[in-house]
């Protein structure tokens, strides 16, 4: 990795931005619990107990056939979706766009929840403050950024989060569902934190009897 480094940066300094990548980094006390399905640059998507977790980044305004590669990209994890019917989905997604206003993109994202019958977790909270992305110096802001799951895991919890120092002009988005393990009584509480774009990160909480039954 260091050597490849080396050679890039021999070429001068690095410009713009990276087209996509993601990442999901998962809680060493998962491992035995998590099997790695896709990594690629659009998504990353791994089984973690009884549920499947994806990071993905859509292509965002200006790029080239956006509407193709949206479509394609989507056509894929739908392929992994129906590989893993048994799993609940749980999406964590810098989608680009955002989903209540009319475009064929948006129309795209409401097709794809409609026929997975999923449901959009910032909805279940509206409370919270739905804005995801700000840009301070060009004084605009916007919610691109989504945690969608099966309409059969509701979160215990779910926010977006305003620190006071952040790296990234995306605000992090906290949720926690609750999981079983298969094969056992036990609960895994996931708590995922979908920030640094896309990277989502999949702590553990707790493992033991839930004790958030009403949301089982």
């Amino acid at each position: 990795m260091a050597a490849t480094i080396t050679d890039v940066l021999a070429f001068g300094p690095l410009v713009g931005r990276p087209h996509g990548g993601t990442a999901l980094l998962i809680n060493n006390r998962l491992a035995g619990r998590t099997v790695s399905l896709v990594s690629n640059d659009r998504f990353t998507a791994v089984l973690v107990a009884d549920c499947l977790v994806v990071s993905a980044y859509m292509p965002c305004s200006g790029t080239s056939d956006r509407v193709d590669l949206y479509s394609a990209i989507i056509s894929e994890l739908q392929a992994v979706i129906e590989d893993h019917a048994q799993y609940k989905l749980i999406l964590c997604a810098d989608l680009n766009t955002e989903i209540y206003v009319p475009s064929s993109i948006s129309d795209l994202v409401k097709n794809f929840i409609h026929i997975n019958n999923l449901q959009r977790n910032d909805s279940l909270h509206p409370t919270v403050n739905r804005c995801t992305y700000v840009n301070e110096s060009q004084h605009v802001e916007s919610c691109i950024d989504y945690i969608i799951s099966s309409n059969d895991l509701s979160p215990v919890a779910y926010n977006v989060l305003e620190l006071d120092i952040n790296l990234s002009d995306h605000l992090p988005i906290i949720c926690v569902f609750s999981c079983k393990t298969t094969g056992c009584s036990n609960v895994l509480l996931l708590h995922l934190n979908f920030s640094l774009k896309m990277m989502t990160l999949v702590s553990l909480l707790s493992l033991g009897p839930c004790p958030f039954r009403s949301v089982l």
